[in-house]
C-alpha cells in the first residue's frame, strides 16, 4: 500500500494538537512516521509493553523485557534511530499518543509473543479496511471481465516467412514484400539517371563569376555609404576566412556582410560611450596633441579622395559614387 487518505484538517485534530503541546513537532512526527508503517504493513503497530511508561497499557503485559523477541527490540529501536530520538523519548512520545486518544491498546492481540503490545489507530484501520475492500473487488471484476487471450501472431506479424500449421496457405510475410519493395526503391533509384547539376546546387556555392572584393573597393563601399568600423579590419578578417560566415557558407554578398559589420561597430560604439570610453572612430581619429583639428580633418579627406581615385569607373558605378 503505497498511499494513503490523509485529510488536510489532519494538523487541527484536538488529539495532535494535544501531542504537540506536550511534546513539540518532534512527536508529531513520531505519531506520522507510525502511521505509515502501519499502511505499509497493512497492520497495528507492535512495540515492546515495558517501555510504555503509561498507565493505558493493560496490566496483562508482562513488565519484564527479558522475554522480548529481539526483532521487535530492534524495530523499536531503529523507528527512534530514523526519527532522531533515542528509545526512551520514543517511548514517551507513544505513551502519551496512547493517552489522548490517537493510539489504541488491542488487549487481546492474538499471535504476538509476550512483552508485546499491540497498539492501533482508529485512523489507519478504517484506511486499511477500506483499502484492502477495494483491491478485492478489483481482483474480482478483473477474473470476471478478463478478456480473452490475444490469439497467436501470424507469420507475417513475427517478421518471418514460415507460417505456423494450420494458417492459411495464402499467409503472405508483410517482411518480405516489404523487403521486396525496398529493393524495388533503390534499384530504380540506382538505375535513374543523375538530376542536373543546377538542381543539385544547395544554395551555398559562390556564383562562377563571383570576386572576392579588393581592400580599396571595401574602403570605398565603406566611404560612400558611412558605415562604422574599420574597412581594413573587415578585409583582412573575411580575407583570412577565405569569404565564409560563421557557419563555413560562402559569402554571396559581402554588402551584406559589411552592413551587419558596420551595426555590429555602431553597439560597441554606444557601450563605450557608455563607459566614458572614445568610441572606434573619436579614437582612430582624434588628432595629435601637436595637430590641429582642422589639419585632422584634411588629411582624413585627403585619404578619403584619394581613396575614391584608386576605383575604376565600374567600381564607381557599383557603388553610386557618379
Amino acid at each position: 500500500m503505497l498511499y494513503f487518505d490523509h485529510s488536510t484538517s489532519a494538523s487541527d485534530d484536538d488529539k495532535i494538537v494535544a501531542l504537540r503541546i506536550e511534546h513539540g513537532g518532534a512527536a508529531v512526527d513520531a505519531y506520522w512516521a507510525v502511521i505509515e508503517l502501519m499502511h505499509r504493513d497493512e497492520s497495528d503497530f507492535t512495540c515492546p509493553a515495558s517501555m510504555l511508561e503509561t498507565d493505558s497499557v493493560p496490566t496483562g503485559y508482562p513488565a519484564g523485557t527479558e522475554r522480548v523477541p529481539t526483532r521487535y527490540r530492534v524495530a523499536f529501536a531503529s523507528l527512534a534511530h530514523r526519527l532522531l530520538v533515542d528509545e526512551t523519548t520514543l517511548a514517551r512520545y507513544i505513551a502519551t499518543m496512547i493517552d489522548v486518544g490517537l493510539l489504541q491498546v488491542m488487549e487481546c492481540a492474538d499471535g504476538l509473543p509476550d512483552g508485546i503490545v499491540s497498539l492501533r489507530s482508529s485512523r489507519a484501520h478504517d484506511n486499511i479496511a477500506d483499502y484492502q475492500k477495494r483491491a478485492e473487488t478489483a481482483r474480482r471484476n478483473g477474473r470476471r471481465n478478463s478478456r480473452k487471450t490475444k490469439s497467436v501472431p501470424t507469420g507475417n506479424r513475427l517478421g518471418t516467412d514460415s507460417v505456423p500449421t494450420g494458417y492459411p496457405a495464402g499467409t503472405v510475410s508483410k517482411s518480405k514484400s516489404k523487403s521486396k519493395s525496398k529493393i524495388k526503391e533503390r534499384d530504380k533509384r540506382e538505375g535513374a539517371p543523375a538530376p542536373p547539376e543546377s538542381s543539385q546546387k544547395t544554395g551555398t556555392e559562390q556564383p562562377s563569376d563571383y570576386a572576392t572584393p579588393t581592400l580599396d573597393e571595401v574602403r570605398a563601399y565603406f566611404g560612400a555609404n558611412c558605415l562604422r568600423g574599420d574597412p581594413d579590419l573587415f578585409w583582412a578578417t573575411y580575407d583570412a576566412k577565405g569569404w565564409v560566415d560563421g557557419n563555413g557558407i560562402p559569402i554571396v554578398r559581402w554588402e551584406s556582410q559589411a552592413l551587419r559589420w558596420s551595426k555590429r561597430q555602431v553597439s560597441m560604439d554606444s557601450e563605450r560611450a557608455a563607459r566614458g570610453e572614445p568610441t572606434e572612430a573619436e579614437a582612430k581619429w582624434r588628432p595629435a596633441a601637436d595637430e590641429d583639428p582642422q589639419a585632422a580633418y584634411e588629411r582624413a579627406q585627403a585619404e578619403y579622395e584619394e581613396a575614391l581615385a584608386k576605383l575604376t569607373p565600374e567600381e564607381r558605378r557599383r557603388f553610386n559614387l557618379g
